[in-house]
């Protein structure tokens, strides 16, 4: 489409612009927004879905910020960043351009990636948990978690299941908290504020198996009728209103026995492959909802699939990762194989020990079905698939 046949000069500001950004920026065309990208890949496959690309880092605000004045007669309505690292250069610019959409403030940004702050702000509200000084150990109760001040994508989190591993993971008080461990199941919530309203987004259910790994085993769309997810999500919202946080929200959550516990909260959406490729499944997209509400300030309701349950299995081994493998392993657990995304090949001549962080994922895996797996069974479907005895 010519740029010059375009109604509106609003423009929408892409930090990335990669296949994970593709439904996103497809949504910011769908609502007639003139989009951005950035991305230091020159090559990246949803740079040419853009009217204007720059190939630079996408945490060079100077650069960024010099290119996008240069270009005349558009106006940045919003800033799409949606991962934590990105978070301090989309708020600097989105001050710097002027924006018009709501956005969290430098200070709360800030505030929420600093594990230590966060858990210190809403240390009064009960639902976060509670941090440990290393120096009282005959107060601890087992399992603790270690985990980084500053940090993201499980990487330096640690299960301590006794004192002497704390000294073997090498504790430091000045960069690491030390914390209850919270059981239970997680969920990835997803809010979006204007200040006056706080809209309830979908949320996933995020399986995990800390004996083997800190890094999310895989996800599945979260039934939003559940009365304890409800109830946890009506207590975030009121957090949200008390606090004055506005624009995209995600809160990772424990619920056990109808109980909340915040684990984090971040001033953005869950990744990319939530919010937009498991959601489109549901015929939804968080993308779609932010730019339909910023063209048009329309209220968002929740359609939500009853019949099916999109997910993902997170995958660190993927030498055999065939659609033939991949249907053969599923069909034990009663899943329809949907996709697969690649992100890099496996270097490594035999499988790697469990992930770390997110970084050692190599690719995800994308199924339905009609029915919820228990967190065992996806711990064995994890370990199937992943090819790990």
């Amino acid at each position: 489409m010519n740029i010059l046949d375009k109604k509106l000069k609003r423009g929408i500001l892409f930090l990335g612009a990669g296949s994970l950004q593709q439904i996103s920026i497809n949504s910011a065309i769908q609502h007639d927004y003139i989009t951005l990208g950035v991305d230091k890949n020159k090559n990246s496959k949803s740079s040419k879905l853009c009217d204007f690309f720059l190939n630079c880092d996408s945490t060079d605000i100077v650069t960024i910020y010099n290119w996008v004045c240069s270009l005349q007669n558009i106006e940045v309505f919003a800033v799409w960043a949606n991962n934590d690292i990105l978070i301090p250069t989309r708020v600097s610019l989105e001050q710097a351009l002027n924006v018009k959409a709501p956005y969290a403030s430098h200070s709360i940004c800030l505030d929420m990636l600093s594990k230590e702050r966060f858990s210190f702000n809403l240390k009064e509200t009960g639902l976060v948990a509670k941090s440990y000084d290393v120096s009282k150990k005959n107060k601890f109760k087992y399992p603790l978690i270690i985990k980084p001040k500053k940090g993201s994508g499980s990487l330096g989190i640690k299960l301590v299941k006794s004192f002497k591993d704390i000294n073997f993971f090498d504790f430091k008080p000045e960069s690491h908290l030390l914390e209850e461990y919270l059981s239970g199941d997680e969920y990835g919530t997803n809010h979006f504020s204007d200040g006056k309203t706080v809209f309830r987004l979908p949320a996933v259910r995020r399986y995990f198996d800390h004996n083997l790994t800190m890094v999310p085993l895989g996800t599945v769309t979260a039934n939003m009728h559940d009365p304890s997810l409800k109830k946890a999500c009506s207590q975030l919202e009121d957090l949200i209103l008390d606090k004055k946080w506005i624009g995209p929200i995600k809160s990772d959550i424990i619920i056990n026995m109808g109980k909340m516990r915040i684990i984090e909260m971040s001033a953005r959406f869950h990744g990319e492959i939530d919010t937009s490729i498991v959601f489109n499944y549901l015929n939804v997209s968080l993308p779609n909802f932010y730019f339909l509400w910023l063209s048009s300030n329309k209220n968002w309701e929740l359609n939500e699939n009853k019949d099916f349950n999109f997910g993902y299995i997170s995958i660190f081994n993927n030498s055999k990762l065939s659609k033939k493998f991949v249907n053969k392993i599923f069909s034990k657990y009663n899943l329809e194989y949907l996709s697969t995304l690649h992100l890099r090949k496996n270097s490594k001549k035999s499988f790697p020990m469990f992930p770390k962080s997110t970084k050692d994922l190599l690719a995800y895996v994308f199924y339905r079905s009609k029915t919820q797996l228990s967190t065992k069974k996806f711990s064995n479907l994890f370990k199937d698939i992943n090819l790990v005895v």
